[in-house]
């Protein structure tokens, strides 16, 4: 709440201690740093996403319903903890801070590209999915959500004084969309896997 409150640079471990109702002691015992801190709420808000799209993946849906729900569900959550994301990708996207992200994204990549491509072996013995690769095909569409990744951010981080990076990370996403119909070998425009109004939704309330 505090980081919430007042931002991570105006945050201070003093402030986060009286926050929390802890000794000095306590907190470094479990984190070395403001940073540190922030890499464990990061990996709380990927536990987070991994609890929430479990029920997708042990549905009976179809393997295109499966991950059009999980790319859904993931945005909500996402979007739930926006304030938190704001602040880690102004403070991650700092040339100091690149191991620090990188080490982030191969974490994400870990726990998810598993979901990913039990749903995309699933749509290739249904049928709906073309690739002859389907055990790493999810892994390479999380490699290339980084890259991505790497792009929204710092769009996002322009936005207030270039506007029209809205409608560039709209463009980008459709161009991430198309990249993992592709991969899948599925019609153009088939999967419908981003909701522009929950894009924006996520961008009218930046608060970076």
């Amino acid at each position: 709440d505090v980081y919430k409150r007042q931002g991570y640079d105006h945050t201070t471990v003093n402030a986060i201690i009286s926050d929390a109702g802890i000794a000095k002691g306590t907190f470094y015992h479990y984190f070395k740093s403001k940073l540190d801190l922030l890499d464990n709420l990061v990996d709380r808000i990927i536990q987070k996403i991994e609890e929430t799209v479990k029920p997708i993946v042990e549905s009976g849906n179809g393997a295109v319903e499966k991950l059009r729900d999980l790319i859904h569900t993931i945005g909500v959550v996402k979007i739930d903890n926006r304030e938190i994301l704001l602040q880690v990708i102004k403070v991650l996207y700092r040339d100091e801070n690149l191991i620090t992200r990188h080490k982030m994204y191969m974490k994400s990549i870990e726990k998810m590209g598993p979901v990913y491509s039990d749903i995309i072996m699933q749509g290739v013995r249904e049928g709906v999915f073309n690739t002859p690769f389907p055990e790493d095909a999810g892994e390479l569409i999380l490699h290339l959500g980084s890259s991505m990744g790497d792009v929204f951010s710092r769009l996002l981080l322009e936005i207030d004084e270039k506007p029209e990076n809205r409608d560039m990370i709209w463009k980008k996403l459709r161009l991430y969309e198309n990249t993992i119909e592709r991969i899948l070998g599925v019609p153009e425009g088939s999967l419908k896997l981003y909701d522009r109004d929950r894009v924006a939704e996520f961008l009218d309330q930046k608060q970076v």
